[in-house]
């Protein structure tokens, strides 16, 4: 008797416990963005407000693309995670900075970073369903 499960349903279930983690993170920066913003004393910024968007596109691309079995899974996840991880922080900081009225030149290196990982993610997934078609 074998507990393994056959490859396309381990990659679906990886998927699945990342997309819901991310979802999870996606309602806590959400959260945590509104109750910054009631206590920064009217001050506000689109950073904070939108925090949440990364996690929130990240996790949902993960829903819509379980379906097929891709042989980097890893590498695609990891990929992915970095930038969405990377891309949050950046949001969060420029948030952060803005609410206390102050401006950093450095903070471009949070997007231009995050989105080259979002960008090797998307390449990696399609090698990965190039090389190998359902």
């Amino acid at each position: 008797m074998s507990i393994s499960q056959p490859a396309k349903n381990s990659v679906r279930n990886l998927f699945f416990r990342h997309a819901r983690t991310l979802l999870f993170c996606s309602v806590f920066l959400a959260l945590f963005g509104t109750v910054y913003e009631h206590f920064s004393f009217g001050v506000w910024s689109y950073f904070m407000v939108y925090a949440f968007a990364p996690c929130l596109i990240g996790s949902l691309w993960l829903l819509l693309t379980s379906s097929r079995k891709i042989r980097f899974a890893h590498l695609f996840l990891g990929l992915l995670e970095s930038g969405i991880i990377i891309l949050t922080l950046g949001m969060l900081l420029g948030g952060v900075i803005e609410i206390y009225g102050t401006y950093n030149h450095l903070l471009i290196v949070y997007p231009i970073l995050g989105l080259l990982l979002f960008a090797s993610a998307l390449i990696v997934r399609l090698i990965a369903v190039l090389d190998h078609p359902q």
